[in-house]
């Protein structure tokens, strides 16, 4: 993304650190079956989900910043379809590769047909949350002309009620559990969106980064501890865990981005993050599909085969995005150009036609 014509590295380093914090999430639950996760994998996971997704949804609102105040069309076509050109493509990729229905008809029961519609429904295969970014730019979109406080202050009352009453209701068409989620994220990302330059300005000051990193970190110990000790009356902070979760990271994110070797790195992985949440389940689910049996229960694998597991799902998702870049395919990760200046020009023409009539 870009801000003055120029990347926001450590905007880079946040998506590619929760990036991999994703996967890492992604190969516990799918190595917890097999018994082949170590508890301290585990607990990890649980303390990292308290950043990882939050952090996420922050940078992507920070990103959608960019083009927030854009005409509507352009909006639309460069922000709304190619998320919904991903999401589509990469319900249908993951039906055909992992469940099967490359194996039936289309129109048949087992099929891609009839596959497609509950996945795009349900996310399939962690794809929930690129439904989600899209829900929340098209709200975003929708809700541009209101006051920033007032949408800010609705995103934050739906996830604190979400959080106290753990949303009591069902709904007919999404899983409970996405609606959660997106009740749980939406302030992260409309704060990205909101207060885009705050953020940026704060990120200009290390020593504030430094300030904010610990005094997060302290805080969220806290927290965590007062959960554990005293969960009889302390058993709602899932917001505050989040927000200092979120501000570890952040923070986190823009101090390693100013290191002289790890920041160039982090930075250009976070570039090609898209590629590895995309592609990481097309490894990691066979990985774990062809393990040996006999494996199982045992101490040593159980603390190296996530760092395996976590290892191949991401070198091997980056290898195929740069792979598929290369040979001219990175439409499969992005909605062609010259299809969104179609769509733009087609827009323009309709617009001035009606103007003439």
């Amino acid at each position: 993304m870009a801000e003055s014509g120029q990347r926001l590295a450590w905007l880079d380093a946040a998506k590619g650190g929760a990036i991999l914090l994703v996967v890492l999430h992604h190969v516990v639950l799918w190595l917890q079956p097999v018994d082949l996760v170590a508890p301290i994998f585990v607990t990890a996971d649980h303390l990292l989900k308290q950043a990882r997704m939050p952090l996420f949804f922050l940078a992507s609102g920070i990103a959608t910043s960019f083009i927030h105040k854009a005409p509507r069309g352009e909006f639309v076509v460069f922000k709304l379809l190619p998320i919904a050109w991903i999401f589509m493509l990469w319900t249908a990729v993951y039906g055909l590769a992992l469940e099967g229905a490359a194996q039936s008809p289309p129109w048949s029961a087992g099929g891609l047909l009839f596959y497609l519609p509950g996945a795009l429904i349900a996310g399939d295969h962690g794809m929930w949350f690129v439904m989600a970014l899209g829900l929340m730019c098209l709200a975003a979109l929708i809700t541009r002309n209101f006051p920033p406080m007032i949408v800010l202050g609705l995103a934050l009352a739906m996830t604190v009620y979400n959080d106290i009453t753990a949303w009591p209701y069902h709904f007919p068409v999404f899983p409970d559990w996405i609606v959660h989620n997106l009740l749980n994220y939406a302030i992260f990302f409309f704060a990205g969106l909101y207060g885009s330059q705050y953020f940026i300005k704060r990120a200009g000051s290390l020593r504030t980064m430094r300030v904010v990193l610990i005094s997060a970190l302290l805080g969220f110990i806290a927290v965590n501890v007062a959960v554990i000790a005293a969960e009889a009356w302390f058993w709602r902070t899932q917001t505050i865990r989040a927000i200092l979760g979120t501000a570890i990271g952040f923070s986190a994110a823009v101090l390693l981005s100013e290191m002289p070797k790890i920041g160039p790195a982090l930075s250009w992985f976070g570039q090609r993050s898209l590629g590895v949440f995309l592609g990481h389940g097309l490894f990691l689910v066979p990985f774990v599909t062809l393990l040996p049996s006999g494996i199982s229960g045992s101490t040593i694998w159980g603390h190296v085969m996530p760092l395996i597991a976590t290892s191949i799902a991401v070198a091997g998702s980056l290898l195929l995005y740069l792979g598929l870049e290369r040979i001219g395919l990175r439409w499969v990760y992005i909605l062609p150009k010259r299809v969104g200046r179609s769509l733009l020009a087609t827009l323009s023409s309709v617009r001035r036609e009606q103007a003439a009539t």
